[in-house]
């Protein structure tokens, strides 16, 4: 192979490997997360959330803030139960994709959360057990405030 060549196929392979590179990082980059206030590396569940719950005879306003700091979720749930305000902290959080659980002990009650996010909504289902007795089950859903 003469110098010609020996440069022209280096130059080949090295635009090949750029080009490569590229399409393989890109899809990782697109959208910076700005139309939402966030920035693509903030992970997708922080924040603060308002919404609702619905069990059934019992129903009513829920708040959720999700903090995320050194690779894990830490965050306090407050729950109106008809006028009357209790809260819990948030642990056990785990998530796949868009999709999560976490666990909230609320006034003796263990309450199991799963669900998924999608923008800025998050909806799903909870049961709350007493024990280990299931005493309720229903559907959230939160809406991202901040």
């Amino acid at each position: 192979m003469n110098q010609h060549n020996y440069i022209s196929h280096s130059l080949t392979r090295s635009t090949t490997l750029i080009v490569l590179s590229l399409i393989l990082i890109a899809p990782g980059c697109a959208g910076s997360g700005k139309a939402s206030g966030r920035t693509s590396s903030q992970p997708v569940f922080a924040g603060m959330w308002e919404g609702t719950f619905d069990a059934g005879e019992m129903a009513g306003g829920m708040k959720l803030v999700l903090n995320y700091e050194d690779k894990s979720y830490s965050g306090i749930l407050q729950v109106d139960m008809q006028g009357e305000i209790v809260s819990g902290p948030v642990y056990n959080f785990e998530s796949e994709g868009n999709s999560f659980t976490f666990d909230v002990n609320i006034e003796g009650a263990d309450v199991i959360f799963e669900g998924s996010v999608e923008g800025e909504k998050m909806t799903g289902m909870f049961e709350v057990f007493m024990g280990s007795e299931l005493v309720a089950e229903g559907t959230f859903y939160f809406t991202r405030k901040l």
